[in-house]
């Protein structure tokens, strides 16, 4: 669960570098309506990030609400908590920590691993090479950028054999918090690449 919760950042933090030392996320549990107001004003008063519900207002009685708190607000909203007698357990001390014990290092960083939720820099790389080392059946195209500038890129995979083909088109990180669509795109252009069924790459190609 911790794992699963976490998962949430990962993709900010692979994208823009910050540090997250000191900060702790904080599972809530309001028992009554006061409760939780409570805990959705700590959205705008603190400036927490919900992660679970991923919006203040769409917190209820007995749900459990995961947040993440910076560590300047953390005795205050520990204070508020406390007199307001919202039920708290601690899921993570220090959320850097965590962080980096998921994420690759620095050294393992500048390569591309299938089994890591890599990061933009390295994803990129991985879009430029997977279309050079196979040609004959992966495409690379940019259609556009991004609000912040960076590149959209788009591979096609298939056989210039046809046009009529049905296709499946897969948006990848749409949105900036996805973090296992990159990696699931990923992995599918790996195992295309490596089928080795004859009729099952053909009727996908």
């Amino acid at each position: 669960m911790k794992l699963l919760i976490l998962l949430g950042l990962m993709a900010v933090a692979l994208c823009e570098p910050k540090s997250f030392v000191g900060d702790k996320v904080l599972r809530l549990t309001p028992e009554n309506e006061v409760q939780v107001k409570i805990v959705r004003q700590l959205s705008q008063k603190f400036k927490c990030d919900f992660w679970k519900p991923d919006s203040a207002e769409l917190v209820s009685i007995g749900m459990n609400v995961d947040i993440h708190v910076p560590v300047a607000q953390l005795s205050m909203v520990f204070r508020l908590l406390q007199q307001s007698g919202v039920k708290v357990r601690v899921m993570f001390e220090n959320l850097q920590e965590a962080l980096e014990s998921q994420m690759e290092n620095k050294r393992m960083a500048l390569s591309h691993n299938y089994t890591k939720y890599n990061n933009w820099a390295t994803i990129s790389q991985w879009i430029i090479s997977i279309g050079s080392s196979n040609p004959e059946l992966i495409s690379r195209q940019v259609i556009g950028s991004s609000y912040e500038g960076r590149p959209l890129h788009l591979l096609k995979i298939g056989k210039k054999r046809r046009f009529d083909k049905p296709a499946i088109f897969m948006d990848c990180g749409f949105h900036a918090r996805e973090w296992i669509s990159p990696a699931f795109c990923q992995w599918f252009v790996k195992e295309v690449q490596s089928i080795k069924t004859t009729y099952v790459f053909q009727r996908i190609t």
